[in-house]
């Protein structure tokens, strides 16, 4: 899941993180949230389910995968507040190979626009999408706040923090108070 499982390492220190700092519990389905022999369909609509704020990390290939669409849905269906995390890419163009391509982060431009999430029409028409599983991905207009997590974002924001002479927060703590601030106050 992701360059050298590079998403799955990102949702362990999120959890991680959130677990630590608050008093909330995240269900993650390969750290315990499913067993072996378990209905795998039936925990990922209970987990969604129980959920008070749904992260998402949002990749192309997110955008793809039939299990990690029903989630998505499931999660819709339910009114889930959504916050989308942008995965990064971690591979290098031209020097990767198509393999490694396909399992890497966000690649649209989501710096500057409201409707970075229209990305997902071009995912979904270059033909790697499970069409059987419908997801309305216009809910994610209803988030405009995205979250970019990961070693050069860090690094950035650290530098950008220094520079303006503000706190050094990093997006990973932002993302935490985020998730905080939802549960606790019913606000991001």
């Amino acid at each position: 899941w992701g360059h050298d499982n590079s998403t799955q390492k990102m949702v362990r220190e999120v959890k991680r993180r959130i677990e630590e700092q608050t008093s909330l519990q995240c269900w993650f389905d390969v750290e315990g949230g499913i067993n072996p022999g378990e209905d795998h369909m039936q925990k990922m609509e209970q987990g969604v389910s129980r959920c008070e704020v749904f992260v998402v990390f949002m990749s192309d290939k997110y955008v793809k995968s039939a299990n990690c669409r029903r989630e998505f849905a499931r999660a819709c269906e339910a009114g889930k507040y959504i916050i989308p995390v942008l995965v990064p890419v971690l591979f290098e163009p031209g020097q990767d190979s198509d393999r490694l391509e396909s399992e890497s982060g966000w690649k649209g431009d989501h710096r500057h626009a409201d409707d970075w999430w229209k990305r997902v029409a071009v995912i979904e028409g270059s033909g790697g999408a499970v069409q059987e599983v419908k997801v309305d991905w216009r809910r994610l207009a209803d988030f405009p706040k995205t979250f970019e997590i990961g070693a050069e974002w860090l690094e950035q924001q650290q530098q950008q923090d220094k520079a303006e002479g503000g706190l050094n927060i990093s997006r990973l703590e932002k993302l935490v108070a985020a998730v905080q601030a939802r549960v606790y106050r019913g606000g991001v």
